[in-house]
């Protein structure tokens, strides 16, 4: 499209000439792009795509409005309770604030529709919906009828064309439960971590999840921002296969994202090429000889782990390896 975001399609009926099709949007972001101090916002967004748009997500009889208000008064609850921690504040002070922030947190949770938008895909008959957070993109994905596909544009297009992040801060505890058990409480966890933050010195050796300190920290403004500068449409593709002409695909393409126009200044955007990390950065980051060395003792062991350095996917000589 004019706007930089990208289709590729491939017409395939199959034989027995099944009518569905698959989809998938491939943005080009991931933990790689976080700055320091502000890790796991990718992964965040992940989460947050599938808290609906303004029109899909909202309890029924709750205007836009109401709606927004408590968002910002959830905004406000949570900012003040981060300036206090910042500042240093009595226990008495903060156990307030963090009951100001609950508070705006059940009232705005209780104008919202959960499961809003995944619910209105799986009811057209969507099946397998997820996404997932990389080092380097994040992907959203699923499969559903071909005459379901127009439904599917005009969802996609809302929630990447106006997002509206409602449940930022209840997701957040659901983002902290989910480091618990996939690295916290895993038995080999903190330790792969360890190994991965010793072997790299650049961002691919941090975390996709994110450090709970950085998670912890951040607000919707933060998130808005970490959003425009990498969810703009020249940083997406979207993929189309199964029983969907490309003709169908561009005239559905037109017209639910012809009219979105970047404003981002980051990367992906209208001024600002789209750019992949450089194939060297790898090896650029590789720590100094000796050659790091992780142990750690754990009674789920043993367990020996060796990584080699090598070029990125997108290198030639990786390629031709």
């Amino acid at each position: 499209l004019p706007n930089g975001l990208t289709f590729v399609v491939l017409e395939r009926r199959g034989a027995t000439g099944a009518p569905v099709v698959s989809v998938c949007t491939h943005a080009d972001v991931g933990a790689f792009d976080e700055a320091d101090g502000q890790t796991g916002m990718a992964h965040l967004l992940e989460h947050m795509a599938f808290k609906g748009t303004g029109a899909v997500g909202r309890a029924p009889g709750v205007s836009a409005a109401t709606e927004a208000a408590l968002m910002d008064a959830e905004d406000a609850a949570f900012y003040a309770l981060r300036d206090l921690r910042g500042a240093g504040a009595g226990k008495a002070a903060i156990a307030a604030a963090n009951a100001r922030l609950a508070a705006a947190v059940e009232a705005a949770g209780a104008a919202a529709l959960p499961n809003a938008w995944g619910s209105a895909i799986q009811a057209a008959g969507g099946r397998g919906l997820n996404a997932a957070t990389s080092h380097d993109s994040t992907r959203y994905f699923v499969s559903l009828p071909s005459n379901a596909l127009e439904l599917w544009f005009a969802l996609e297009a809302a929630r990447f064309r106006a997002p509206v992040f409602r449940g930022l801060y209840a997701e957040k505890r659901v983002v902290a439960e989910e480091r618990r058990a996939r690295v916290e409480a895993a038995p080999l966890g903190l330790f792969q971590q360890r190994f991965a933050r010793a072997a790299l010195g650049n961002e691919y050796g941090r975390p996709v999840i994110g450090y709970p300190a950085d998670v912890e920290a951040v607000g919707r403004a933060e998130l808005g921002a970490f959003f425009r500068d990498h969810y703009g449409p020249r940083n997406l593709a979207i993929a189309v296969v199964g029983d969907a002409s490309p003709a169908r695909v561009r005239a559905l393409a037109e017209r639910y994202f012809g009219g979105w126009e970047d404003q981002s200044s980051g990367p992906g955007g209208p001024t600002t090429p789209t750019t992949s990390p450089p194939s060297t950065t790898l090896l650029t980051a590789r720590p100094p000889d000796p050659v790091p060395r992780v142990t750690a003792a754990d009674r789920a062991g043993p367990l020996v782990l060796q990584a080699y350095y090598r070029p990125g996917d997108g290198d030639p000589a990786f390629t031709a390896s």
